[in-house]
């Protein structure tokens, strides 16, 4: 049997054969999976009549999938399609699909999880987890005397609005018990030996996806402008005294570093220097 594959970026993710476990509840066996996560962007043009993108924005992410089911029982159904009425007298159950007109799918939504059958099922370092995936759309049962019954849905996967960092994550591929993240930092500023400027530094913050373990050097150009340069990143212009500085100025939200210099009573002469160490997130 094929092992489960993934490509880059978009993803396109194939489970041969799985166990699906939607908010912890087995549901039966399935095949033929296909997961698909697209990033999404948006383009900035030259001016508002303009054709040339002179850039892009990430926006989010987009998941969705099919599959098939192996296995499955009208109870098991209900579990993985909460908006169906479950019917049970005398030992028979029936399944009534539908829902009501106006019903929204993230309340539907549940957590997916998908255990690749043909690796170990007890190593969590090949489980798919998506946080927030409901079946919409389309669902087909296919039935006949030269086939089993055999039942098709698609999903769609929604961000977790409340449980998750930022409120955007998808979901996650490997163990959830992998390691604890520790965030990035910046170390208190080192001012320079024989600086003739009393002014601090304050304000420094990172940001956990794109600060490296580096050094910052922070030299005045001016008695109100320093040149800002990291050791891995390089040269990130300039930090003008009194303003927040952020090292990316297109997307100050994607800054390897923040911080705000500050004036002293001695003002800053040309040479003056500030260290700061900072270090990237990991895990442990």
């Amino acid at each position: 049997m094929a092992k489960p594959a993934i490509s880059g970026l978009p993803q396109n993710i194939i489970i041969s054969a799985a166990a699906l476990l939607v908010d912890g509840v087995d549901v039966g066996l399935v095949s033929g999976v296909k997961l698909t996560i697209k990033e999404l962007t948006s383009p900035v043009m030259t001016d508002q009549l303009g054709k040339m993108k002179v850039n892009d924005f990430y926006v989010g992410h987009e998941a969705m999938g099919e599959l098939t089911f192996d296995e499955f029982t009208a109870a098991k159904m209900k579990i993985a399609f909460p908006q169906a009425q479950l019917l049970t007298s005398g030992g028979v159950s029936r399944l009534s699909f539908g829902k009501q007109i106006g019903t929204d799918y993230l309340s539907l939504a549940q957590k997916f999880e998908f255990i690749p059958t043909s690796d170990d099922v007890n190593y969590a370092g090949r489980h798919f987890v998506f946080w927030k995936m409901v079946f919409m759309g389309e669902a087909s049962i296919d039935y006949g005397p030269d086939k089993k019954l055999v039942f098709k849905a698609k999903m769609q996967a929604y961000p977790d609005p409340v449980g998750q960092p930022s409120g955007l994550w998808l979901g996650y591929f490997g163990d959830s018990a992998a390691g604890t993240l520790v965030p990035s930092a910046a170390a208190a500023a080192v001012p320079g030996v024989g600086n003739v400027g009393n002014g601090t530094v304050s304000n420094e913050s990172t940001n956990d996806a794109f600060t490296k373990t580096e050094t910052w050097t922070l030299t005045a150009i001016t008695s109100t402008v320093f040149s800002v340069v990291g050791a891995v990143t390089g040269a990130r212009g300039t930090a003008t005294v009194g303003s927040t500085y952020s090292s990316n100025s297109v997307t100050p939200a994607n800054s390897e570093l923040i911080l705000k210099i500050n004036a002293g009573g001695t003002a800053f002469a040309a040479g003056d220097s500030f260290t700061i160490a900072t270090t990237a997130a990991n895990y442990v």
